[in-house]
């Protein structure tokens, strides 16, 4: 296998004369059959909105609008396709999401679907009512006020790209054969290849001192490495191991204090 990664030029001209099927943000035929007959009118394959509007085209421009952050704009347009179909405008806005704000601002999503769940609780609380609107003006405005990006959008595309025409595959890295896997035990990799490989992290930011992490490292080691070692260990709460009156005594087997004298407070 090979783990090198294809370039854009092998996948254009792996790609000629192929049909490339356009994924993305296009309405699927799925989303068509959400839309029932009882919540609009059908003139044709066209489905159209209470208001006479073209659903998908109400959908296009709600998409529009939010990516250029015209707030009024979308919310009218969310407001008409809630009155056709809220499931799908739902459905919808939270692709929309993931898909114009993605990592720009994470928390939109979750912001979104929030308001999803709020919404469909109310209304079903209400019997089937109308929520009121503040619930999806709340996820209209914060869509159009958050920044955007379309990373999200397009790497999946790109890597199912190299999948798909170049039959791109890559091999297990090496690093991912752990004590947690069974040719990494066949290899004899323990604890030490463990906290070394398995646990390495990019970008790894250290909060309050990673106390409890530096901890955990100092029980195993005893617990592990140490055939003389008790089962418990003192923790000074300095990063210190060395015995005094006013250590914790903690069991290796609970995580929890031996003795009764434990102060909470100097946790």
């Amino acid at each position: 296998m090979s783990n090198t990664k294809p370039s854009f030029k092998d996948i254009l001209n792996q790609s000629k004369g192929q049909s490339i099927e356009k994924k993305g943000s296009k309405e699927t035929k799925e989303d068509t059959k959400e839309t029932t007959k009882k919540e609009t009118s059908s003139k044709g394959n066209q489905v159209l909105t209470k208001g006479g509007y073209d659903a998908f085209e109400v959908m296009s421009a709600l998409q529009k609008s939010i990516r250029r952050g015209q707030e009024e704009y979308a919310m009218f347009w969310a407001l008409e396709m809630e009155g056709t179909n809220p499931s799908w405008l739902w459905k919808r806005l939270m692709i929309m999401s993931t898909e114009d704000v993605g990592i720009a601002d994470p928390t939109v999503c979750t912001t979104v679907k929030t308001m999803w769940d709020t919404y469909e609780k109310m209304k079903e609380m209400a019997k089937g009512k109308t929520p009121e609107s503040h619930i999806l003006g709340m996820a209209v405005l914060s869509l159009c006020r958050a920044p955007k990006n379309h990373e999200v959008l397009y790497f999946p595309m790109v890597v199912n790209w190299w999948r798909k025409y170049l039959d791109w595959k890559i091999d297990i890295p090496d690093h991912a054969l752990d004590v947690h896997t069974k040719r990494g035990k066949k290899m004899g990799r323990g604890r030490n290849h463990w906290y070394s490989e398995g646990l390495r992290v990019d970008k790894k930011v250290e909060i309050d001192g990673d106390k409890y992490e530096t901890a955990f490292r100092r029980g195993d080691e005893i617990k592990y490495n140490l055939e003389d070692a008790d089962d418990f260990y003192y923790y000074d709460h300095d990063g210190h191991y060395e015995k005094t009156e006013e250590d914790e005594v903690i069991d290796l087997k609970t995580g929890l204090p031996k003795v009764g004298n434990y102060n909470k407070d100097k946790v």
